[in-house]
């Protein structure tokens, strides 16, 4: 496929991702690993460069079809690893995987993959075709190390980044930015080129905070380390990246010992954006007529759900809004009782979210 993207997947996993020795690009390092290391996407279209500095920094740097779209950029976290010597092997795998729910059937999973033993640590690598790379640090927590991780674009590109429930920080050019962001973070190199920063599979440490300076383009990791993975996703469009499965198949598969027989997924019926649409001559809002419409098309079509959505129990970013007192709680006592008449009507079950 013409668009085709990239997932590179590094994984340190044992100690760190930093090996303090000074070694030279294009030397050999003590285990006889020459340097720089590439590592490109089944299709050839992306590549991940990895590298020592003169002075002993791991840097990488990733170009999609031929372009350099992030150069030097440092890995790693500091006072751990110093004169480590590295063994290299390589693998191929195709494998798919099948959700229980979702938009697709299938979603495969096929990449090449570069591992790094550096014995105390390894550095494992993964080049997928599917629009995404990512990096993880797996280390002793009671270390407790600080991240060397960056992200130096080579460009002074536009971004916008998430801001919680309300609308979206930017656009605004990368130089432009001298705060603390949260991801995700939204890149647009060109109108054929997109990249979003994220993370996946947080279990332990502090989520992802990325900072920057005036006038530069290169933002870093200023969040106690995890061991959640720290992602790069590539495409040629927005959509694209949208369309990822790279969270779902970076987070681990459920213990065999759990047990998923009571879930029963389900697609709701919501009232998110529910301000001021009209249907012939009835204008649609956030209150008890439209929500019984909305519980009538419920019932009618088996639909077991209906999720209201914010400002019934008060302001969204209110600090006295109130989902047991404030608002339109006492309307939504009303409309579950509904709801629940017109169950016995049809002799089948639903749920207020």
């Amino acid at each position: 496929m013409k668009n085709k993207l990239l997932t590179l997947l590094f994984l340190c996993a044992t100690l760190s991702l930093r090996a303090e020795a000074a070694l030279a690009l294009g030397i050999r390092n003590p285990g006889s690993v020459l340097f720089p290391l590439m590592i490109a996407s089944p299709n050839g279209k992306l590549n991940l460069n990895l590298a020592y500095t003169s002075v002993g920094d791991l840097v990488y740097s990733f170009s999609a079809n031929s372009r350099m779209l992030i150069k030097r950029s440092k890995l790693g976290l500091t006072g751990l690893g110093e004169g480590l010597s590295a063994k290299v092997s390589r693998r191929s795998v195709n494998a798919v995987w099948k959700p229980i729910w979702g938009k697709r059937k299938t979603v495969p999973e096929i990449y090449n993959e570069l591992t790094l033993d550096y014995k105390v640590y390894k550095l494992v690598l993964r080049t997928y075709d599917r629009r995404y790379r990512a990096f993880r640090y797996i280390f002793i927590r009671e270390q407790a190390p600080e991240e060397l991780t960056q992200f130096n674009f080579n460009g002074d590109y536009t971004a916008w980044y998430y801001n919680g429930e309300r609308a979206n920080i930017g656009s605004e050019k990368l130089s432009d930015c001298s705060d603390i962001h949260l991801p995700v973070m939204t890149i647009k190199v060109d109108d054929n080129n997109y990249m979003a920063i994220h993370e996946a599979s947080l279990s332990y440490g502090e989520p992802l905070i990325l900072k920057s300076a005036k006038k530069q383009t290169t933002f870093k990791i200023v969040s106690k380390p995890s061991d959640a993975w720290k992602v790069i996703m590539y495409g040629a469009t927005p959509g694209q990246m949208v369309d990822s499965h790279l969270l779902e198949l970076l987070n681990p598969p459920p213990s065999k010992e759990m047990a998923f027989s009571w879930v029963k997924p389900e697609l709701p019926f919501g009232t998110g954006g529910l301000q001021a649409p009209r249907w012939r001559v009835f204008k649609y809002e956030m209150s008890p007529p439209s929500w019984k419409r909305m519980v009538d098309f419920a019932s009618e079509n088996s639909i077991r759900y209906l999720a209201l959505d914010a400002d019934w129990y008060g302001p969204e970013f209110g600090q006295d809004s109130d989902p047991l007192k404030g608002g339109k709680v006492a309307q939504v006592h009303e409309i579950i009782k509904y709801g629940k008449i017109r169950i016995n009507e049809q002799g089948s079950q639903a749920h207020l979210l």
